[in-house]
């Protein structure tokens, strides 16, 4: 804004402002839809000052998926953005993060590797973080945190090294490696002893392995700092949706029902009210995932057509499918069976072992009425190291 005060006309500006207000709306530091309006506005001015801005095209791959949920547009956008500034690597970034978004995680690995190959000296950390995504996508752990413990090692000591401790631990957690989750968490809290998250964060591996005392501890310490620490602390959505989901699953486990009903109630209802809830896909995901455990599959099926709208993942369609299932709802079944078995397929040869997998494939089984295929499945899962008992029990 103060360099627009003083050239009016400086597109790159334009470009940054449409980025920053961007952010900050789906972030939650401002009121979304005024914050998506500002955004759009922006990037509008700025391409039509210099339609060859790599920087504003860059920007407008995230926008035109988010937005408009458009894929071909967000790849021609990356095109330009790429014709016009190869050497920006935030445009392999934006466009990898949409890879990876919709499961196309071979053709995402091979971005992010190209704007890796630009900084030969010093690798962009979010790039090389985004490719080990990709991989973990795959199945490939084991590169996966090769990627992200060099990205912890080159930020020791640094704003950054906490940021990097929890993300190894939520790669771990991904791939139910929970003692490992659980070992980097006790890290990163060890070094910043106020990390709510954290805590919360601990909380959920502690109940994957059915510690139920050590997961209660830890989401009391989490909800204290949050309570204490809220007004002094710009604390995220993301810590606030941590805690929140830890105490659910701590309730469920102590088979406090009406709690995990009043709290998944609440939650449906705040995801009604988002503009057409898309910006809430992990609020949608959560209050469909209790729905469905509660039994109650019509707020299920509502809450997961939002998530399969945002994320095109295996998970969302196969949850979508059987709620819709479980409602007599055959077609719309059937679409988020056929949506979700394609990208179901295009991960199989690299995820057959994985027990993730396994859950995957044992939901699409049940739909198909294969309760003894899935019951096989389930068990596959658990002897892959598989440990959600929620997801094992539904």
């Amino acid at each position: 804004e103060r360099a627009l005060e003083q050239d009016p006309n400086l597109a790159l500006a334009w470009g940054g402002l449409a980025t920053s207000y961007f952010w900050h709306a789906t972030k939650g530091f401002m009121e979304l839809e005024e914050g998506i309006k500002k955004s759009g506005d922006a990037l509008e001015r700025a391409l039509a000052l210099d339609g060859e801005l790599a920087e504003a095209h860059a920007h407008a791959i995230f926008f035109n998926i988010a937005v408009h949920g458009d894929m071909p547009a967000a790849r021609r956008s990356y095109e330009l953005a790429t014709e016009y500034g190869p050497s920006f690597w935030l445009s392999y970034q934006a466009f990898g993060m949409v890879l990876n978004g919709t499961a196309q995680y071979e053709e995402a690995i091979k971005v992010f590797e190209r704007g890796l190959e630009l900084q030969p000296y010093k690798p962009e950390p979010l790039l090389r973080a985004n490719l080990a995504n990709a991989y973990s996508g795959l199945g490939e752990y084991d590169k996966a945190v090769r990627l992200g413990t060099a990205n912890y090692i080159d930020h020791r000591g640094t704003d950054l090294e906490n940021q990097y401790l929890e993300w190894l631990a939520g790669l771990a957690r991904q791939n139910h490696r929970f003692d490992e989750s659980i070992a980097w968490l006790e890290i990163s809290i060890r070094d910043d002893a106020d990390s709510a998250r954290g805590h919360a964060r601990l909380a959920q591996n502690y109940l994957s392995i059915g510690d139920v005392a050590q997961a209660k501890i830890h989401v009391a310490i989490a909800e204290a700092m949050f309570e204490e620490e809220s007004s002094t602390r710009e604390f995220t959505n993301q810590a606030a949706f941590s805690i929140q989901h830890s105490r659910m699953l701590l309730n469920l486990a102590l088979n406090n029902l009406e709690s995990v009903i009043a709290a998944t109630r609440e939650l449906t209802d705040s995801v009604d009210t988002r503009r057409e809830g898309r910006w809430s896909e992990y609020s949608a995901y959560d209050a469909g995932f209790w729905n469905m455990l509660l039994g109650r599959y019509e707020d299920a099926a509502r809450m997961m057509d939002v998530t399969v709208e945002n994320q095109h993942d295996t998970e969302n369609f196969a949850l979508a499918a059987f709620a819709d299932m479980q409602l007599g709802n055959e077609d719309a079944a059937r679409q988020h069976l056929a949506d979700g078995k394609e990208v179901f397929n295009k991960e199989r040869d690299d995820m057959t072992t994985t027990g993730r997998f396994q859950v995957m494939a044992a939901a699409y089984l049940v739909v198909d009425e294969q309760p003894d295929a899935a019951i096989a499945a389930l068990e596959r899962a658990y002897e892959a190291g598989y440990r959600e008992h929620s997801y094992l029990t539904m």
